[in-house]
């Protein structure tokens, strides 16, 4: 695929751009949801990206598609597993090592793990809800997959192999 930017943009290239980029990504979501379909039974689709990669808006227009061909699915955000940012601080503080919250080791992984072993046993996950102004998770939303539920997990760290591994 051949993408050419227009520079400067105005209204009606970057509107053009933009068209162009979602046909590219809609023709490339449907081999993604054929593959889903050739399984039965509770599916985790991890979706990897860097920070502002679209990997949330991948992961909502696989859920719609899915949907669309009559399959359960549910987006789960990985930044939602983000530790408390002060007691996240706190820890790499007595580590000696500087804060960064994009690193994986910001991520409750315990927390994480138990929540997908919930739902491939189709039990119920509290699934958390992070506030990103106060660094703190404010919100626990209860999920019980289905049989033939699809699981969309994004985030910057979705393929990481201590990741791949719970899933």
């Amino acid at each position: 695929m051949n993408i050419v930017i227009p520079k400067p943009f105005d209204g009606e290239a970057e509107y053009k751009f933009l068209e162009t980029a979602k046909a590219a990504l809609l023709a490339q979501t449907e081999p993604i949801v054929d593959a889903i379909f050739e399984r039965e039974g509770v599916v985790a689709v991890l979706i990897d990206g860097t920070v502002c990669s679209g990997k949330k808006g991948v992961a909502l227009e696989l859920k719609k598609r899915i949907e669309e061909r009559g399959r359960l699915a549910k987006v789960i955000s990985m930044a939602d597993f983000l530790k408390n940012r002060a007691s996240f601080a706190e820890e790499c503080k007595k580590r000696g090592v500087s804060m960064r919250q994009e690193a994986i080791g910001a991520l409750d992984c315990t927390y994480f793990e138990k929540c997908l072993d919930l739902i491939f046993s189709e039990e119920t996950a509290l699934l958390p809800g992070y506030d990103y102004k106060e660094g703190v998770r404010c919100s626990w939303i209860p999920f019980t997959a289905r049989e033939n539920h699809v699981i969309l997990i994004e985030g910057t760290y979705a393929m990481s192999p201590r990741v791949r591994l719970l899933s």
